[in-house]
């Protein structure tokens, strides 16, 4: 099989997750930030650990500190944090993977993208227009996760609150950090 038609083969099925990737995250925006007044009982604690006056201190030194973790020991509500721990990480886990996958799937993005470019040489119309097409398709694809993404103004505040949280539950347990 040529470069070409791998490359095709390869674009196709990145593509068709990438929508489902792009359905996934309109959804989780949609529900978690527009709808506040349909979500379920999970979601609304959720957004408790989000906006809890007891965990403003902590999750702001979270948050700064992010990606490394400070020491949380002397800052008002660590005990608060400590006793609701486990109910954060069960409450976060599901919205920190979704975060991940889309992490790793952008990153899987990328490289075929890379490919495209390293192992086309010519790009033409005429000769090439269905490599032409899913290209600018990934590309668009692409850009329009990271739109999502940004429209998710709580999504380091996620991160940051889970990977914490999942540390002090099981400090010997590496958690995966991502950087936006």
């Amino acid at each position: 099989m040529s470069d070409s038609k791998l490359i095709i083969e390869q674009a196709k099925v990145v593509q068709a997750q990438a929508l489902g990737f792009l359905a996934k995250l309109y959804h989780y925006k949609s529900t978690l930030l527009n709808n506040l007044d349909e979500m379920n009982s999970n979601t609304k604690h959720i957004l408790f650990f989000l906006k809890d006056p007891e965990l403003t201190k902590l999750r702001a030194k979270i948050e700064k500190k992010f990606p490394a973790l400070p020491d949380l020991t002397k800052i008002n509500g660590y005990e608060t944090y400590i006793n609701q721990n486990q109910l954060i990480v069960n409450e976060l886990a599901s919205h920190y993977q979704l975060f991940v996958e889309i992490y790793d799937f952008v990153s899987k993005i990328r490289h075929l993208l890379q490919d495209f470019r390293s192992k086309i040489h010519e790009l033409k119309l005429k000769k090439n227009r269905t490599l032409l097409l899913l290209w600018s398709d990934l590309i668009v694809s692409y850009v329009r996760i990271y739109y999502l993404l940004s429209l998710i103004p709580e999504k380091s505040t996620i991160l940051a609150l889970y990977c914490a949280s999942a540390y002090y539950k099981e400090p010997s347990k590496p958690v995966r950090y991502i950087n936006e």
